[in-house]
């Protein structure tokens, strides 16, 4: 009887949006470029290199401080390691004050 109770009280709360599940890597469009990130802590995340090597990042871009994901705002905090390998048409970047 505990095991029903606790799993529609599991439930109901991941309905209601009171428990929310963060994602750990989601793509998000600035400025017209569309950047990977993975999630830290705290609601930080950082630049991570792309999921698909065959889409080239270039010119110009800025990297946003905040990245939004599902209704969350996540700092971004970081450039990841290879982070824009293989954009050889990459010109510039801008990098928010966030990035430490």
């Amino acid at each position: 009887m505990h095991s029903v109770f606790r799993l529609v009280f599991a439930i109901a709360l991941i309905m209601s949006g009171t428990l929310s599940v963060k994602a750990d890597s989601f793509s998000y469009t600035y400025e017209g470029t569309t950047l990977n990130y993975k999630t830290s802590s705290d609601n930080t995340c950082y630049v991570s290199s792309p999921y698909n090597y065959n889409i080239d990042i270039f010119g110009d871009i800025t990297i946003p401080e905040i990245a939004v994901y599902d209704a969350v705002e996540y700092t971004v905090t970081e450039i990841g390691y290879e982070a824009f390998e293989y954009c050889s048409g990459l010109t510039s970047v801008t990098i928010p004050h966030s990035v430490t």
